[in-house]
């Protein structure tokens, strides 16, 4: 078997190897590397610069057009089949289906076996049966049997070297890709569940959790859609090794726009409790009994959320500042918003919420006044 060919089979082979140890964790990792081996068995058939047989069809002029993504690979498969009258049992719109959901199952999940989402046997069968049907039509090779040779005569060496592929780590890189993606699942849910969208011990994957997030979040750019699904697929080429095709310096660039992400992230849906910063500003003034104060933002709506502590009783309420001034506004993050709110002063303060005691509003009107008939 020439060298292209085999490129993709040893993706295969490693698929294989998971496929088979069949654990919750092998095989999310197993369908993540099926759904790699068809990319890169139409990737490998259209680069090389040689026919393997007469069923061979260069396409010169659409060559870039075909590599520049998932999607026209997947064209590249299509009109393969159809001008070589290939028959496959999964549609252009399945491979896709599969594309997506394979970088569901990479994304960490505490709440399952192995911390990744966990695909049924049914499914990662379905991605084996995809993955072979994809390169025995390319190369028209009886793969079951090529796999058991590859097998049979490098399993020790493919057991060993995986191994030491799982127990020992990748490289700093999937490190530092992992931990920023974490952070970001994490800061996620808990935005999600102050937003009251999903509870914060939700299952669901990273992916889908910012999906939520981004639909929600007005604020929430293309561009950082664009850049945390970008994110999951660099982790999955470091974690297969397909880094070969990506320059450190394009992950650092992405990673660095993760990291704002994360950031805005973790800001959106509650300031820090601005209580101890609101005596300081409105000793005289401020209720006693407020033990915390957060500002709180839900899709289109920024509230004040107050927590009380009197009678041996803990009580919670919530204004909403955005239908009383304009100055606040969803689009902001909370801490934004917070920063703006610590802005007022104690007359408006006094007019817009019910942090300040009742006798507030007398004195603080009897010392605007009088300032007012000074300026007169």
């Amino acid at each position: 078997m020439n060298r292209y060919p085999y490129d993709s089979l040893e993706i295969l082979a490693q698929a294989e190897w998971h496929f088979k140890k069949d654990t919750a964790f092998d095989r999310a990792m197993a369908c993540i590397a099926f759904d790699n081996s068809i990319e890169f068995s139409i990737t490998t058939y259209l680069q090389q610069d040689y026919s393997p047989d007469e069923k061979y069809i260069q396409y010169d002029n659409n060559y870039e057009t075909y590599l520049s993504s998932h999607e026209q690979k997947l064209e590249f498969f299509a009109e393969y089949l159809q001008k070589n009258d290939l028959q496959c049992d999964f549609t252009i719109d399945d491979f896709k289906k599969m594309h997506v959901h394979a970088g569901w199952f990479f994304v960490p999940n505490p709440h399952y076996p192995g911390y990744f989402d966990t695909p049924a046997k049914e499914w990662a069968e379905a991605y084996r049966k995809a993955a072979i049907q994809v390169f025995n039509a390319f190369y028209g090779a009886d793969t079951e049997n090529l796999l058991l040779r590859m097998e049979q005569e490098y399993g020790k060496e493919m057991n060993y070297r995986m191994s030491n592929k799982m127990n020992l780590g990748i490289s700093s890189d999937i490190v530092e890709v992992t931990k920023t993606l974490k952070d970001l699942e994490a800061y996620l849910k808990f935005a999600l569940s102050v937003m009251e969208i999903v509870p914060y011990n939700s299952e669901l994957s990273l992916l889908a959790l910012w999906r939520l997030f981004f639909t929600h979040v007005e604020s929430a750019s293309e561009e950082m859609d664009n850049a945390v699904f970008r994110a999951v697929s660099i982790e999955k080429a470091l974690e297969y090794e397909g880094s070969v095709n990506l320059r450190m310096q394009i992950i650092h660039n992405i990673m660095d726009e993760v990291n704002k992400i994360v950031a805005f992230v973790k800001d959106y849906p509650m300031s820090s409790n601005i209580v101890h910063e609101l005596r300081q500003r409105h000793s005289r003034w401020l209720r006693p009994e407020i033990i915390a104060v957060h500002i709180v933002q839900k899709p289109c709506v920024v509230l004040l959320e107050t927590k009380t502590y009197s009678d041996q009783t803990e009580t919670i309420t919530r204004e909403n500042l955005s239908d009383i001034m304009s100055s606040f506004s969803a689009k902001s993050t909370a801490v934004e918003n917070a920063k703006i709110f610590m802005d007022l002063d104690s007359c408006s303060i006094s007019m817009v919420t019910k942090l300040l005691v009742p006798e507030a509003e007398k004195e603080i009107a009897e010392i605007y006044n009088t300032k007012f008939y000074n300026i007169m």
